[in-house]
């Protein structure tokens, strides 16, 4: 995978080096799409129900939208785990490399529990919690991944924080031991949420994506060396008109 300096990437180096994968990362989007198919659709089966749309999971002639006539045992139910996880705060042990001198092992280990805790604290770990309790009990997983502001020059001053991901847009692989290897957020943007994102910086491609928005989406993607952030048209009008931003590389 090409190397770059992270931070926006204008759409005219997109074609040589830097960009030269998109192709293959659309590609790569449909495999995951279709190979978490079927989960994602129990997902939004629960995800209907919660929201009291249990009339069209189940639909029966003889029923109408108004509230069914016994509890939302679903909606119940992940509300009790929310709220469970979300008062637990989980602790935090780092292991000691065996291959590593004891006493100067057990100083490093410390050192990434006391950084953990710190980017828990500036995240609101709490609020990030409940989330996981929410997604866990329905969904059947979670879904959080470290970001920072890829924009400050300074290393130092980038500030890596926990962002919470809907179970919805998440598309994973695992190597045989159950890790996670390869991580693709996908999800879909609003007309409001693409102006912050492009309007300012990229104007002309805004205005080329804002008439398309229904097939537009913003990429999050990690792997276990790189972290990769994008806007992309991926109707097929859009992938023939090459309608994409690399914002992070």
């Amino acid at each position: 995978m090409p190397t770059a300096t992270p931070g926006p990437v204008d759409t005219e180096a997109l074609f040589t080096g830097i960009g030269a994968h998109i192709g293959d990362r659309l590609d790569r989007r449909d495999y995951l799409f279709h190979l978490h198919s079927a989960s994602k659709q129990r997902v939004n089966i629960i995800t209907k129900v919660v929201a009291g749309e249990w009339y069209t999971v189940w639909p029966n002639l003889t029923q109408t939208p108004e509230a069914p006539t016994v509890a939302n045992i679903i909606e119940m139910g992940i509300n009790h785990w929310a709220a469970v996880l979300g008062a637990v705060l989980p602790s935090v042990k780092v292991p000691v490399y065996a291959s590593q001198d004891a006493t100067q092992g057990k100083r490093g280990a410390r050192k990434r529990e006391r950084r953990v805790r710190e980017v828990w604290k500036a995240s609101n770990w709490s609020e990030l919690a409940t989330k996981n309790g929410a997604d866990y009990s329905g969904a059947g997983f979670t879904i959080l991944g470290v970001w920072a502001n890829f924009g400050e020059e300074d290393l130092s001053k980038r500030n890596p924080y926990v962002q919470h991901f809907d179970p919805r847009h998440t598309y994973i692989l695992k190597d045989e031991l159950g890790n996670i290897t390869e991580l693709l957020v996908a999800r879909r943007m609003d007309e409001m949420t693409l102006a912050n994102q492009l309007k300012f910086e990229y104007p002309s491609m805004y205005e080329r994506m804002k008439d398309h928005i229904d097939d537009v989406e913003e990429w999050i993607w990690y792997d276990q060396d790189t972290f990769f952030r994008a806007i992309i048209d991926v109707g097929k009008e859009g992938r023939a008109a090459e309608r994409w931003v690399v914002l992070t590389n």
